[in-house]
């Protein structure tokens, strides 16, 4: 598994909301998104988000997991960009 790739995904389910919004914004199928969220919580072993028909919540746990993830990912992209420029 590509965890850069999913915590970038997770990331992005929470933020957007939806599974739906944050597949657009890499342009893959929902899908696919869907599978390497749920593949990060089996590596964790801990439920993130609870999914439903209609809403993406987080957990308690995923509350607490998004703020320590969005930290490193917000890192990576200024240090990305430091490189670059």
């Amino acid at each position: 598994m590509d965890q850069l790739r999913a915590l970038r995904y997770f990331s992005a389910v929470v933020e957007t909301g939806s599974f739906t919004k944050a597949a657009r914004l890499f342009s893959v199928p929902a899908s696919a998104l869907s599978r390497r969220v749920a593949d990060l919580e089996k590596s964790l072993g801990a439920t993130l988000l609870k999914r439903t028909t209609r809403a993406v919540q987080l957990t308690e746990i995923g509350r607490s997991y998004h703020e320590q993830v969005r930290d490193i990912l917000v890192q990576l992209e200024q240090s990305d960009e430091s490189v670059r420029s």
